[in-house]
């Protein structure tokens, strides 16, 4: 009788951790689902964002360059760095030509001077794209304006072959130029993916 209860134990015992595991599983997923979201800019390319498609910094610290390349995402109190990965796929068989954009948010209160915020575009391998890699890292107000898009900056211009993924990381720190302040101030921007 005490042999059948033993096995009763671990069959039920079995069962919860089995249940835990369902559990667990349904609520990462969910949460992978909320936290990420894609898009499609036509019926070749699709944009797919790690978390939010919008990016910030604070004027908490101002950073040198080599430490800016090197933010992550992650060990920095908040609003000291931006980071935002993406990739970026093909889903058609000849090669397109996309842009990489970023539209300055609204926000409240003051807002840090373009001419502060640095960005480092990498791809996956943290390697720098085209127009990165030079000793002096751009700034926001560098980059040009868009035609159609007033609003908007171009900040990368690349080529995806046919049926392939990219990703992307964009880093992003207020400078170490910037004359620390009291007063609060922030800086935001949207990033979309088009075909060129």
């Amino acid at each position: 009788m005490k042999n059948l209860s033993s096995k009763q134990g671990k069959k039920i015992l079995l069962l919860v951790l089995f249940l835990v595991v369902i559990i667990g599983v349904l609520i990462y997923g969910n949460y992978r689902k909320k936290n990420t979201h894609s898009r499609a800019n036509n019926d070749q390319l699709f944009v797919r964002f790690e978390s939010s498609d919008i990016v910030g910094i604070k004027n908490k610290l101002p950073v040198s360059d080599s430490l800016g390349k090197k933010f992550n995402g992650v060990g920095t109190e908040e609003g000291v760095q931006g980071y935002l990965e993406f990739s970026i796929s093909n889903k058609g068989k000849d090669k397109l030509y996309y842009e990489v954009i970023a539209t300055k948010q609204a926000i409240e209160g003051k807002e840090i001077s373009d001419k502060y915020v640095k960005l480092y575009l990498t791809n996956s391998d943290n390697n720098p794209l085209t127009g990165y890699e030079l000793n002096s890292i751009p700034v926001f107000y560098s980059f040009p304006y868009l035609k159609d898009r007033t609003s908007s900056k171009l900040l990368y211009t690349g080529i995806l072959m046919g049926n392939s993924k990219e990703t992307l990381k964009l880093h992003m720190w207020l400078s170490d130029n910037y004359r620390v302040s009291m007063i609060p101030e922030d800086f935001k921007i949207d990033i979309d993916v088009r075909v060129k």
